[in-house]
């Protein structure tokens, strides 16, 4: 079977024609056009350093703190260009695709 695209015998899976020991109907699985649907998604990530309180104390801040978030990162698929695995709005996947958001910040005491 050196074909690419499958034979439409209809009648086959009517009939669920068995001959042989072996099945020819369409009721058999295809796995051909199978996609593999597994995916990793970096929903939120949060970084964030906290000064030492000697080096802050010296400018009268009791605690500074950096911080950065991101939202939606990124996506490993491989059904990615075809669907997004998570959409269930129309229930083919097609939607609005997720934003991606960043935030930087500053959090200051004194």
């Amino acid at each position: 079977m050196n074909s690419y695209y499958p034979v439409l015998q209809s009648w086959l899976a009517d009939n669920n024609y068995h001959e042989g020991g072996k099945d020819y109907g369409l009721d058999l699985a295809q796995t051909k056009y199978l996609l593999n649907a597994a995916y990793l998604r970096v929903k939120n990530i949060t970084v964030g350093y906290t000064l030492p309180h000697q080096l802050t104390k010296k400018v009268g801040i009791d605690r500074l703190r950096l911080f950065f978030t991101g939202d939606n990162i990124t996506e490993f698929s491989k059904i990615k260009k075809y669907l997004d695995p998570e959409s269930i709005i129309d229930g083919y996947g097609w939607a609005y695709p997720y934003q991606r958001k960043y935030s930087l910040g500053l959090n200051v005491t004194f």
